[in-house]
Parts: structure tokens; sequence; C-alpha cells
């Protein structure tokens, strides 16, 4: 079991006075346990990333739901950004979160399996709001803003989520929707949030696109066909 304190411990008990005079404890010892603490810290954050893509592995192996739901757009998105808070880590409190309610003035609906559609945006918002923490993280005077907006069309409904962090290279933009593709690190992406969020989207019918500049923002959209050109489950 990896305990962090009683290495610490040891390493604290072993730079003390008593055993600074120690030439082969300070020269030998010190710094295989340097190593020892290292390596267990590194073990203990790929088990954590093992983790969570067997998780997501889980995930992307069910049976997908064919139970589509006929929402009202701008409610159900409420609803989720209305949860997502909730849950929100104390870290990305800061963070400018609103929602825009697109007009929907010919009353476009749109059928969906609620549960899937939770899933997308989730994932959508926490990537938006890893990117703009890292950019706050590199300028302290930044001011993070991540906005949802719903869209109503002729052919259609998209959901965007747009922020003004870190944004993505022409290059990450290319592999974005690979399995186990990742700009994040070990410790805090599998590289499957977008590939199982595009699977459940054309599940829908529908598909995700993204536009980004570098360092100026991104934004994800979720086009979605009208509750018409679905299937009824």
């Amino acid at each position: 079991m990896y305990r962090p304190n009683c290495w610490r411990n040891a390493r604290s008990l072993l730079a003390s006075d008593a055993y600074a005079d120690d030439e082969y404890l300070q020269t030998e010892l010190m710094p295989l346990l340097a190593m020892v603490v290292s390596n267990t810290g590194k073990i203990k954050e790929h088990g954590s990333s093992l983790t969570r893509i067997v998780r997501s592995m889980d995930k992307l192996l069910q049976v997908k739901s064919n139970h589509f739901v006929e929402v009202d757009l701008n409610s159900f998105v409420h609803e989720q950004l209305v949860a997502y808070r909730t849950e929100l880590d104390e870290a990305y409190r800061n963070v400018n979160l609103e929602l825009i309610n697109g007009h929907n003035p010919e009353n476009i609906s749109v059928r969906i399996v609620p549960r899937e559609m939770s899933t997308v945006l989730f994932s959508l918002l926490n990537n938006a709001m890893y990117a703009v923490n890292e950019k706050s993280l590199r300028d302290p005077s930044f001011q993070p803003t991540l906005t949802i907006a719903t869209v109503f069309q002729e052919a259609g409904v998209a959901i965007q989520v747009h922020d003004n962090g870190a944004g993505i290279s022409a290059v990450e933009k290319e592999q974005l929707f690979s399995p186990f593709f990742t700009t994040k690190p070990t410790s805090k992406g599998t590289g499957l949030g977008l590939f199982i969020s595009q699977d459940i989207v054309r599940t829908h019918k529908g598909h995700i696109t993204v536009e980004t500049r570098q360092d100026v923002r991104t934004t994800f959209t979720i086009n979605l066909p009208s509750a018409a050109a679905l299937p009824v489950s």
C-alpha cells in the first residue's frame, strides 16, 4: 500500500542532525530513498490512470440505449449545468460559467438519450475547465470564461461549449477523437472522453465539431438533428 507519510517521515528522520554526518547514509541511502518515493508515486499515478481507462472502456462497451426521449433542449442543458456546478472541483470555482439559451421560434424539439447526452456534456465541460485552468496557472491576470449556448436551425439543433482557454494546436486537433489520444498528463486524462462522446453523438445521428485558436479559444459543437429526423424507439 502506498503510504506517502511513511516515506516522508523516514526521509525527514534521516535528514535530521543525528544522521547529518553519516556520509554513507547521506550519499547512498538518501538518494535511494528519494528514488523509491518518486517511483512509488508514479506507480500510484499510473494505477489510477489504468482504473479510469478501464471504467471508460466499460462505458464504451456497454450496449447503447435506444430509449430516446423528446426534450426541450434549453431546459435539458440548464438541468445538466446545474448538476455539473454541484460536482465542480474546488479548483474550478473561480471560472465564470454561463448558459446562453438559443431562441426557438419554431419550437424545434430534440430526441435524445438523456443519460448518454449528459455524459457528452460533462466530458466537454471537464475539458474546457481544464483548458482555462491551465491558462490561469500560466497567467494570474487571466479571466477564465466558459459558455454553453444552444442553437436552433432548420436542419436541427446544436449545443456549443466555448472556452477562452489554452486552445488546441493543429496537430492535436487532427487526433482529438482518436482513442487514447489526450493532451492532458497521465494523471488527468485517459484519451477516451472525446472518442466516447463522438460515438454517443453518432448514435443520435449527429456529430461533434471543433473550432479552435491556440491560446485564444476553443468551441466544441454538438450537432443534432431535430426530433422528426430521429427514429421513434
